[in-house]
């Protein structure tokens, strides 16, 4: 069994700035519709209460046509998926780092692994892991006597990256093991050495 280091990176908002993403979206989708944006943002906001990720993507076109009587396409969402929207900085950093990298995200599957694919992420990590709960309660299942499990490898120490990074740390106990921080910090460091 590997006795190494994990790093764990998030995608939205990480590597990813989804954010703008998302707001081009609902910004075109608003404009298609003739529906203020806000109201799409609505909209988006019941479906993801409702039914979570699952098929959130769907849900929420079918949602649009229904309110709106627009029929609007998976594609205008995903054509605002580009390599431009990528941490660079982030990118570099990871592809020189040494050691085993796991793609950490929550959300619907498909349009996580339909992002993934597009940006050719694949090749930086050597895992994905698609979740649909929340990732806290992922890495707290993976603990046990201060080690991190995950298929079968077994891990010291763990760096977590993730624009929420204030908020994991106050949900992981603390633990010496286990150090989070946000794409600045990482990239900070990373500088430092």
């Amino acid at each position: 069994m590997d006795t190494e280091n994990v790093l764990l990176v998030d995608l939205d908002d990480t590597l990813l700035n989804t954010s703008k993403i998302k707001e081009d979206f609902f910004n075109n989708v608003a404009a298609k519709t003739n529906y203020p944006k806000k109201q799409i943002e609505e909209i988006y906001k019941k479906t993801k209460n409702k039914n979570g990720y699952k098929n959130l993507l769907e849900n929420f076109l079918k949602n649009i046509k229904r309110e709106t009587k627009n029929d609007i396409k998976e594609n205008l969402f995903y054509s605002k998926v580009k390599k431009e929207r990528l941490n660079k900085d982030l990118i570099l950093i990871l592809e020189k780092t040494k050691g085993y990298k796991i793609l950490l995200t929550e959300g619907d599957r498909k349009i996580q692994s339909k992002k993934i694919k597009k940006l050719g992420l694949k090749k930086i990590f050597n895992k994905i892991k698609i979740l649909n709960d929340k990732k806290v309660k992922f890495i707290t299942s993976r603990i046990k006597n201060e080690k991190f499990f995950i298929n079968k490898k077994e891990f010291k120490k763990v760096m977590i990256v993730d624009d929420k990074a204030e908020e994991i740390r106050d949900q992981i106990s603390n633990r010496e093991w286990i150090q989070i921080l946000t794409p600045v910090e990482f990239i900070y460091l990373s500088e430092k050495k």
